[in-house]
């Protein structure tokens, strides 16, 4: 019994490296999959507020080009809202002037 003692401690020794390299290798996979995983979330995490930086610039530039054609337009309206109101001005005077003459004879 004492002779296959050794041998079983032997045995045991060699159980435990073998557990020991196998955990070792899965902590060191675990590590290096941990490492990729958050690394690939980071570059997702970049492209994402690029795309989101380059949709906010294409937007507000857009934005801008529309407010100023609007601003345009209306600058168009009120010129020729004074450009009406003038013409409309100048009719009625003519037209007060014709009956103011056909008043006097």
């Amino acid at each position: 019994v004492l002779a296959g003692a050794p041998e079983d401690a032997e045995s045991a020794t060699s159980m435990l490296a073998l557990a020991q390299r196998v955990h070792d290798e899965y902590v060191r996979d675990g590590e290096e999959q941990s490492a990729k995983i958050i690394a690939d979330a980071n570059a997702k995490r970049d492209e994402i507020i690029a795309d989101a930086q380059k949709q906010h610039e294409t937007i507000l530039t857009q934005l801008d080009q529309e407010r100023e054609l609007l601003e345009n337009k209306i600058n168009g309206l009120r010129t020729f809202e004074s450009e009406y109101r003038s013409n409309l001005r100048g009719h009625l005077e003519s037209l007060l002037a014709e009956v103011g003459s056909d008043g006097d004879n």
